[in-house]
């Protein structure tokens, strides 16, 4: 059996190898403080480790999914056979022309159900990692007539391990076991929509509809949930008068486990923010931050100060179209599903005068991320693949739970190789060879939000978002481009 790695660079392989190798050499040393050897805590339930469940559950995931893409969908890549199996394996990996949202998005979705099946098996977060590989691998070389592709085995496994332990949490935060009736149906369809693999595991667990009496967990978690819906209006760079307008729906979620001061186990700590675009011309899907925690302490500074310290993963997404039909400039498109850096988080808090502080600062390593290129465009692809490193810097102040003020910026600098030579005619025998145009891009995205309680939980907002990118081509003319959007309306604090 022949492996052809000739199209994955050195910095990718190397950059991956050395996650697998941290993961491996930590695992033990890092949960062997905090768990036990054979048992996990899940919500009010000691589970015991399964091993082979997770590995049936994603071949069933698998194979439960592939009959809907080649039938009723009838999607091309679906249409797989012995030869192509071979094919594939002979073949190696390849980086694929899919879309933006297909493969920075719906992969790591698809990678966070095989890792969800690991910790509902009673696996940490450092073990169930090895299951969303495994399944990418099943689906990339088996399951799709074409070449396994490198990015998608990236963003899956490692995407979706972040996304996992987000949609556990919310399911967690959601779920409330002492419900019944119809706000029991209602919460458990909701559930069933945030994490369908936990839904099942509860159905199999027998817990399903299941009465608790005691106190609700969704009331003990340490959780911290904004939801809203608002107006969008996109300025266009050439016509600065002028946009396009959206409904938005946004939500913050955050869950910060207080009580471990000393020992931090992954996603202790986890920050996210996502919006949705409706009733426009834009993504659905058109923003997604997220940021956890994987290994770090936390030092108490005087009285109401705290420092947390250590490495975090980071999962960014940002999505737009164009903002006119006859305009062929997208404002932004960048992400990094597969990022670890170091950071700190330092909050400071005035009793007296009711005000808290907070401060994050953040270097991330990129192993895979994408961003709008103005000259490749092949297939569904209007974008680069490459490796690099970003930071965010944010500030955080709220006055009497009645003001809340936002401000960051982040920066992604993302390096394309291996890219397409100018004047390359695109075919069979090169369809999958390059990962966009050689160069580099540096994105720059400030936002700042302002919100301001009005009545009881409702909050009036205003978001604002700068975005600013210098592509420097190593073949093409560079390019420089801007946009700005602004985002109001009602927020609800749950």
């Amino acid at each position: 059996m022949k492996y052809n790695f000739s199209h994955i660079s050195s910095k990718s392989v190397a950059g991956i190898c050395s996650f697998i190798i941290f993961s491996f050499f930590t695992t033990q040393h890092f949960y062997a403080q905090y768990s036990p050897k054979s048992i996990l805590l899940k919500e009010d339930t000691i589970i015991k480790k399964n091993c082979l469940r997770p590995a049936i559950g994603f071949t069933v995931n698998n194979l439960a999914m592939w009959p809907i893409c080649r039938y009723p969908l009838k999607k091309e890549w679906a249409y797989i056979s012995l030869k192509t199996m071979k094919y594939n394996l002979s073949r190696g990996f390849v980086y694929d022309n899919d879309g933006f949202q297909t493969n920075n998005f719906d992969h790591p979705i698809g990678g966070s159900w095989s890792f969800i099946n690991a910790r509902t098996s009673g696996l940490n977060y450092w073990q169930s990692i090895p299951y969303a590989f495994a399944g990418s691998m099943m689906w990339e070389y088996f399951l799709e007539k074409e070449p396994p592709s490198f990015p998608d085995l990236i963003s899956t496994t490692i995407g979706g391990a972040a996304l996992g332990e987000l949609s556990s949490k919310i399911y967690f935060g959601v779920m409330d076991r002492s419900k019944k009736g119809f706000k029991r149906i209602a919460t458990e369809a909701g559930c069933f929509l945030i994490n369908p693999n936990e839904f099942f595991s509860d159905v199999l667990n027998g817990d399903l509809f299941k009465v608790n009496k005691e106190k609700s967990k969704k009331n003990v978690l340490p959780l911290y949930l904004n939801v809203g819906t608002g107006v969008a209006f996109f300025i266009d760079r050439k016509l600065p008068v002028s946009g396009n307008m959206s409904l938005t729906l946004n939500a913050v979620f955050q869950y910060i486990e207080h009580d471990s001061i000393y020992k931090i186990k992954p996603f202790d700590y986890l920050d996210s923010d996502v919006c949705l675009k409706v009733f426009g011309n834009q993504p659905l899907l058109n923003k997604l931050n997220l940021e956890g925690i994987i290994w770090g302490k936390k030092i108490k500074s005087g009285m109401n100060g705290l420092l947390t310290a250590g490495i975090f993963q980071h999962y960014n997404y940002y999505d737009s179209d164009t903002v006119f039909s006859d305009s062929p400039y997208v404002p932004y498109l960048v992400t990094s599903t597969s990022s670890f850096g170091p950071g700190i988080i330092y909050s400071i808090e005035n009793k007296e005068l009711k005000r808290k502080h907070t401060f994050k600062a953040h270097f991330f390593g990129i192993l895979m991320g994408a961003g709008v290129t103005d000259y490749y465009n092949v297939k569904k692809r209007n974008y680069n693949f490459g490796n690099g490193f970003g930071s965010k810097i944010v500030y955080k102040l709220k006055v009497k739970d009645f003001i809340n003020i936002k401000a960051g910026i982040e920066h992604f600098h993302i390096i394309t190789d291996e890219g397409m030579p100018a004047g390359t005619v695109i075919d069979s025998q090169n369809f999958f060879d390059f990962k966009g145009d050689n160069g580099k891009v540096d994105y720059f995205i400030f936002t700042s939000n302002v919100s301001y309680k009005i009545f009881k939980n409702f909050s009036a907002y205003i978001n604002y978002l700068a975005e600013y990118r210098n592509i420097k081509s190593d073949i093409y003319k560079h390019i420089k481009a801007k946009s700005h959007e602004i985002n109001s309306g009602i927020l609800y604090n749950f």
